[in-house]
């Protein structure tokens, strides 16, 4: 996927959140406070008026558009996120689809439509997971983007093996929050999500520092 390709698509997210925003901003009473938190049982547990409510997402997406475009050119190996083929670009893209999927659930809620967050979220939690996990061992050695352990940024070896093995560790983590999280009942589902995913994040990184270390006792012979 080309730069192109990546920018064009981040705006359109951005811009189409916003004017979803936008519009559900004149479907409302002047000053309406909108659900924009749920807990584990899919109750409303925070609010914000609306018109800041219906454009924290907007604004979050473009902050990472920003980021998007910048990080390549102002850190240390941004050349490697430029080299990394299409996977810096779908990671952003399918993180900021995240967020548009919370948007999407801000509206429901503002318009009083009924709002499956419980189920939703970890369903869109584990398309998260399986997108960045399928282009994850394509991303290149660098400094902000992607599993950076003390292992991972001393020795690209190490980087490299390690993203192959979390690549597949975000798939398969991610098809069990997504199944999970289509099966009911939809309580406690963040929990689900939680869990699995500190179990994924935690045998990433010591999965990096066993190559690591085994990397470092063959170099010493």
């Amino acid at each position: 996927m080309s730069q192109r390709v990546t920018g064009a698509l981040l705006a359109l997210i951005v811009v189409a959140s916003a004017l979803a925003g936008a519009w559900t901003l004149t479907q409302v009473a002047p000053g309406q406070a909108i659900a924009t938190h749920f807990d584990g049982q899919g109750h409303a547990n925070g609010w914000a008026p609306a018109r800041i409510a219906l454009f924290i997402m907007p604004a979050v997406a473009a902050l990472m558009g920003g980021l998007w475009f910048l990080l390549p050119r102002v850190t240390p190996r941004g050349d490697n996120l430029e080299r990394s083929g299409g996977a810096y670009g779908v990671i952003f893209i399918a993180a900021t689809l995240m967020l548009a999927v919370g948007q999407g659930l801000i509206i429901a809620a503002a318009l009083g439509r009924p709002v499956a967050a419980v189920g939703a979220m970890p369903a869109a939690v584990g398309l998260l997971f399986i997108a960045i996990g399928n282009v994850l061992p394509k991303l290149r050695w660098n400094y902000v983007v992607g599993v950076r352990t003390p292992w991972t940024l001393a020795d690209e070896r190490v980087w490299d093996r390690t993203h192959r093995f979390g690549g597949w560790a975000m798939v398969l983590g991610g098809l069990a929050i997504l199944i999970g999280g289509l099966i009911p009942p939809y309580g406690g589902k963040p929990g689900l999500v939680a869990g699995i995913g500190g179990a994924v994040a935690l045998l990433t990184v010591v999965h990096s520092y066993l190559v690591w270390r085994d990397l470092r006792k063959l170099d010493a012979r």
